[in-house]
């Protein structure tokens, strides 16, 4: 399962309620998540030089709580403090359908991986993408490492 690290103070406050680390365990729990660290307890200087995290364990089906909007939200709901969205697909109002053609999958963290995640983590913080923003069809490779240099 990730383990997704939130701003503790940012998240409390989107959950409007102070909750000591034993009561944040306790929701974590009732939700079906885990809380793995309140590093306010932690005595290491590198969790001492910066705000406190929550570092929260995700389920691998859990992939709308990648991010900390979607670990409030989905907490927000579950303590009833707003509504579920209401999610909708809708066809591009030109009614040509977009493709994506990723030609070859050749590494663990290929192109695709990668433009799976930006798409997720716009979709996650409720931006859209305009027809404007990107072309109707597109294509992508990937080379084999051993083609692939990093300057």
């Amino acid at each position: 399962m990730p383990t997704i690290a939130v701003d503790k103070a940012a998240l409390l406050k989107a959950l409007e309620r102070e909750y000591t680390t034993e009561e944040f365990d306790e929701l974590c729990f009732e939700f079906g998540l885990e809380l793995d660290e309140d590093t306010s307890q932690s005595t290491k200087p590198e969790d001492l030089a910066q705000p406190a995290q929550l570092k929260i364990e995700i389920p691998a089906n859990r992939y709308d709580m990648l991010c900390f909007e979607g670990i409030a939200m989905n907490l927000r709901v579950f303590l009833q403090k707003e509504k579920l969205p209401k999610w909708s697909l809708t066809a591009p109002a030109s009614g040509e359908v977009e493709t994506l053609t990723i030609k070859e999958e050749v590494s663990k963290y290929s192109m695709e991986t990668y433009y799976i995640l930006a798409l997720f983590s716009n979709h996650c913080r409720q931006r859209k993408f305009g027809h404007s923003a990107l072309e109707s069809s597109f294509e992508t490779s990937s080379l084999p490492k051993s083609d692939t240099t990093l300057s």
